[in-house]
């Protein structure tokens, strides 16, 4: 099998409420290493590389000026980028290798092979707070992975007036429950891919995954689970 493309984003946004800085892509870095005992390739996609350790990739500009239909929400409609076939042959992700986008708040604490190995050509988080026929997104932008040539269309296809016709909440995501439908494949707590939110009180069993989404950070996080792996 060939070894995965892992990209991680960095960009600036004004007025947004979170930022990270290269301790933040270092420490998912180590834990990616920790936890994904397998060849692969971690590269930082960022507007600024200065103090990085990694492998990093210039951001490109597309879709910046898009902005979050929900307002005081992040625009991340520019790493949908990532669909294009083009781009994929520029970071060296060929057709049919995996390419997994992750989020810099996430804190690893499990054996990545179950979620990184599977053979769809896409799989998603799925959002805990999703209901049907509600305004959330089925998706969790977080955490992607995508087969190298898959779902052109994501990008192809993008219409920012359909994500506001649709009342969704969220960028990326909201364009990718559009363009994709909500049926799938994800990955969800049973394959222990979790919020931070979930498990203040401590990791259930099976636990490989974390994400510190919305207004939290695994940087100023106060559990010793986290603490402790977040380093």
């Amino acid at each position: 099998m060939t070894p995965p493309v892992v990209a991680a984003f960095k960009w600036r946004e004004p007025g947004y409420r979170k930022s990270f800085g290269p301790r933040h892509v270092h420490n998912l870095r180590d834990g990616i290493e920790r936890h994904y005992g397998k060849p692969h390739r971690f590269v930082c996609i960022t507007d600024d590389a200065e103090a990085l350790d990694c492998e990093s990739f210039p951001l490109w500009p597309d879709l910046a000026d898009v902005p979050n239909p929900t307002k005081g929400r992040p625009s991340c409609f520019r790493r949908l980028k990532l669909f294009e076939p083009e781009m994929q042959a520029s970071l060296g992700v060929a057709p049919g290798q995996r390419l997994i986008w992750i989020d810099l708040d996430a804190v690893v604490v499990g054996d990545l092979a179950p979620l990184w190995d599977r053979p769809e050509d896409l799989v998603i988080w799925r959002d805990q707070a999703y209901r049907p026929g509600g305004p959330v997104s089925p998706y969790n932008g977080s955490m992607l992975l995508l087969r190298g040539g898959a779902h052109p269309e994501v990008w192809g296809d993008f219409d920012a007036a359909a994500i506001r016709a649709a009342g969704l909440r969220g960028s990326d995501q909201a364009w990718l429950a559009l363009a994709l439908g909500p049926d799938m494949p994800v990955w969800d707590k049973q394959h222990g891919v979790l919020w931070s939110r979930r498990v203040a009180a401590g990791l259930p069993r099976g636990a490989r995954i974390v994400f510190f989404c919305g207004t939290e950070d695994p940087s100023t996080a106060r559990a010793p689970w986290a603490r402790a792996a977040w380093r």
